[in-house]
Order: C-alpha cells, then sequence, then structure tokens
C-alpha cells in the first residue's frame, strides 16, 4: 500500500505539474489600452494629382498593397486589365520616380496622409505611432490612466475623416468608417479587430483581463521573455513572408518588420515572383511552413486581453440640425466620436501556478510511508542507506582490521613505570648507572626501595 500511494502521487505530480488560479483583483487606477485607428485609405488624392499620375497609374500603386479578394465583380474585371498592363505601368512609375529623384519607399510616405489629417486635437499626434497595413497608413495613439470607474473617466478620441482626399483603391475596402485594435501598453497589437462606421458616437467599456502563464512544454508553450513591442502577429506574418522577401529582395509595403525596410515590392515584383514563391498553385501557403511558423510564434507568456462591447448612435441627430451650421451638420456626418472606458477598475487575473511544490511532494510522499509502514521519511532514508552499505558491503568487502586488546590498570601502571625508568636512565650520568646503590633503611631497621619510593613520589608530587 505505501509503495502504490507513492506511486500515485508521482504519477499525479508529473501529470499536473501547474494548475490555472482565476481571481479578480481591485486596483486604484489602470491604463486604458492603446488604440490603432486605420481608416480605409492608402494615398492622399491630392498628392497623386499634384503628380499627374494617371488612374491606371495609381491603381498599380494600390495594387503594392497586399489584400484580400473582394466580391465585386466590377473590381475584379478592372484588377484584370490593370495586370495585364502590369509591365507598361511599372515602366511608367520607374519614369515617374526618376522624374521626381526619389525611391519608392520616400514616395509611398509621403503619398499617404498623416495623423494631423485625422485628429484635430492640438497635441493628440505627438505621441503617435505610425505603421503600414494592407489598409494603408494606421495611426497607435497612447492610453491613459483612468482613475475612476465608469463612462466619461477613460479616453475620448475625435476623428474626422477627410474623404475628400480618399483615393478609391480596386483591392481597398469599400466601407466608411475605421478599423479599430485595441492593443496592451508598449506591446505588439494581436487579432482584436473592430469596424466603426462614420458619423456615429461609440461607446467602448472595457473588462480586462491579465494573463500569467509558465512556459511548460509540451503542455503548453509560450514566449517567456519576448522583446520589446513582441507580437505574435507580426512573428507569423514574418516567419510566412521571409523566404519570399530573401528571394525577391524586397518587402511588402504592409510587412511590419520588413527584411527589406528600404526596398517596397512593386505590384510587378508581388505578383511575378513574391506570390508565386509564397503561395501553392492553389493559392495557399504550404500547411509545413504553416505549422512550423505556429510552433515558432509563440503567445507571449504576459499578456493582457480586453473583452469589450461596443455600441454606438448616428450623429448629427435630424433635431440638432436647427442648433448646428449646415456645414458643421455636414462635416459630422463624417466624424467619429468613440469613448473607451474601464466601466469597473478590476480586472481578472488567470494564471498558472504550481500544482505541486517539491516541498508537498516530500510531505505526502512521508505521509503514505508514515501511514501505510507506520514510519517517517528519515526511516526510509535510513533504510535506504542501511541497504546501500549492505550491498556494498557484499560487493566490496573489506578487509578486517587487527583487533587491539584493552589495556589494564595493572598494565598501563607497569608501563608508565617502565618509560619512567628509562626517562631517569637517558637524564642520569653514566658513572651513576654503573655503580649500584645499596639498599637503605628509613630508621626503623626496615629495608626500604628507593626505586619504589622515587617512583610513587614521582606520581604523585608534580616537579617544581
Amino acid at each position: 500500500m505505501t509503495l502504490q500511494g507513492c506511486h500515485q502521487i508521482i504519477n499525479e505530480y508529473q501529470a499536473r505539474r501547474i494548475v490555472v488560479s482565476y481571481f479578480i483583483q481591485e486596483a486604484p487606477a489602470i491604463y486604458v489600452p492603446d488604440v490603432v485607428f486605420c481608416p480605409y485609405n492608402r494615398f492622399n488624392r491630392t498628392f497623386l494629382a499634384q503628380y499627374n499620375v494617371s488612374f491606371e497609374l495609381a491603381q498599380f500603386l494600390e495594387l503594392s498593397f497586399p489584400s484580400i479578394e473582394l466580391p465585386f465583380k466590377n473590381l475584379q474585371i478592372i484588377t484584370e486589365e490593370i495586370l495585364k498592363k502590369i509591365d507598361l505601368l511599372d515602366f511608367q512609375l520607374e519614369a515617374l520616380l526618376a522624374r521626381l529623384d526619389m525611391p519608392f519607399v520616400e514616395f509611398i510616405k509621403k503619398a499617404s496622409l498623416s495623423c494631423e489629417a485625422f485628429f484635430k486635437e492640438p497635441g493628440r499626434c505627438d505621441n503617435v505611432t505610425e505603421m503600414m497595413t494592407s489598409a494603408g497608413k494606421c495611426f497607435r495613439l497612447p492610453g491613459s490612466k483612468q482613475e475612476a470607474s465608469g463612462f466619461g473617466n477613460g479616453d475620448r478620441y475625435i476623428i474626422d475623416l477627410p474623404e475628400e482626399l480618399y483615393h478609391p483603391g480596386i483591392n481597398q475596402m469599400i466601407n466608411s468608417g475605421v478599423i479599430i485594435k485595441l492593443a496592451e501598453r508598449g506591446q505588439g497589437i494581436d487579432n482584436d479587430l473592430t469596424f466603426l462606421p462614420a458619423g456615429v458616437h461609440a461607446i467602448m467599456p472595457l473588462l480586462g483581463t491579465q494573463f500569467e502563464f509558465m512556459n511548460d512544454p509540451p503542455r503548453y508553450e509560450c514566449e517567456e521573455d519576448p522583446h520589446g513591442n513582441y507580437s505574435r502577429v507580426h512573428c507569423y506574418e514574418g516567419c510566412l513572408t521571409s523566404d519570399a522577401q530573401n528571394i525577391c529582395k524586397c518587402s511588402p509595403a504592409a510587412a511590419h518588420d520588413p527584411d527589406h525596410p528600404n526596398k517596397i515590392c512593386t505590384a510587378t515584383q508581388l505578383y511575378h515572383c513574391f506570390f508565386p514563391h509564397l503561395f501553392t498553385d492553389e493559392g495557399k501557403v504550404p500547411k509545413e511552413k504553416v505549422d512550423n511558423c505556429k510552433k515558432n510564434c509563440k503567445a507571449p507568456c504576459h499578456s493582457w486581453s480586453y473583452n469589450k462591447q461596443v455600441s454606438y448612435s448616428n450623429i448629427p441627430s435630424e433635431a440638432s440640425r436647427e442648433l448646428i451650421p449646415e456645414e458643421e451638420y455636414n462635416k459630422m456626418k463624417r466624424r467619429i466620436i468613440l469613448d473607451i472606458y474601464y466601466s469597473q477598475l478590476d480586472y481578472t487575473i488567470i494564471r498558472h501556478v504550481v500544482a505541486m511544490p517539491l516541498s508537498s511532494l516530500i510531505a505526502q510522499i512521508g505521509g503514505q510511508f508514515s501511514l501505510w509502514a507506520g514510519g517517517s521519511l528519515i526511516s526510509l532514508c535510513q533504510i535506504v542507506i542501511y541497504i546501500s552499505r549492505f550491498l556494498a558491503h557484499k560487493t566490496c568487502p573489506m578487509k578486517p582490521k587487527k583487533r587491539r586488546t584493552r589495556e589494564t590498570r595493572d598494565d598501563q601502571e607497569s608501563r608508565h613505570r617502565r618509560d619512567l625508568r628509562r626517562r631517569r636512565r637517558r637524564e642520569s650520568p653514566s658513572s651513576d648507572r654503573s655503580v649500584s646503590k645499596p639498599p637503605s633503611s628509613n630508621g626503623n631497621g626496615k629495608i626500604v626501595d628507593m626505586e619504589m619510593v622515587t617512583t610513587r613520589t614521582s606520581e604523585t608530587v608534580p616537579p617544581l
């Protein structure tokens, strides 16, 4: 029974090393997550018109951004016509860049709308981070610290969409509004995605969840110490496209961490080199590469997730027309007001903890041994030591040592007298040793052995 109980405890220790704990943590203040705004636009119409960029060449520029296929027949027809002229349009693009004396990377940046085109509040774009995606240039704004719960205590963003500057693209989503993504403060983005239409006032109450996991392969694997701004999405994207980027010697315009930051792929390079090396003949990424990238790009062990509930109402209302000037009324139809806040200043913590620490394992094994065998862990250790010494004695026998006889008190006194006589002979002159002295008397007519007297006196009286 003892061995069976210990065996079950060890199996439990090996099978369930970690368990999940769940609790609610209150906080005096919580940081609102960063917000990423992505308008459905890539290029500034006035910039392209300034340099006399034709409609076909402008659509050729739009095809430099990889995008999903849209379910609109007329857009697909225009795309096929542009691809038939791809070599001619590539030549026109080279001529345009040569005339402007500008590399393609710089041209893409200057042709995009800036943050100030969307946010009119002073200082709103001071700490913004720009990033390129398949939808075009996106803007990441840092969140602030919320110190009170409820509506009105978080962050408010006012976005004015300059749709008169938008350039329509054949591979661009034709939605009206923006894409919203939430990101943990100081970390990369995930697959979170929210659409907001234009002309609305939206509220987004949040419930935060903090994950603190342990890397315990093969049960669960995560990135224990990821580098700054780590994103599993960007890692996966770079892993899938790295081979194609190295072969074609260029990177897509939407790449977050491009292998060739100074060389953006044109539409010609995308369709003639990049896509053929990325996809199979069926138009899919090879399964082996997908599985390998999923394995290499692990989720971070420590991260935040935000559960949001979005609701909105249209602005302005018809009743407010009397209060708002006509020009401002029309502008508000392209405005988005977004309030992001925590409904409560608390968050959920989901954490991995060790199911059975080593001290608990030892205590339980000792308890089983004490319960069924009537001993303790120390007794078990002693048994192991005794068995080990017994086996060692059997396998490597030692020669028996000669046993010394115990010396009695008389033997000690005799040995002491012999040593004393030997010492006196060494200290006395040689002439005294050759002349024998007669025995002396003690005055009572009895002969006294002087040697015995000297010996006993030396044993009791210490030397001066």
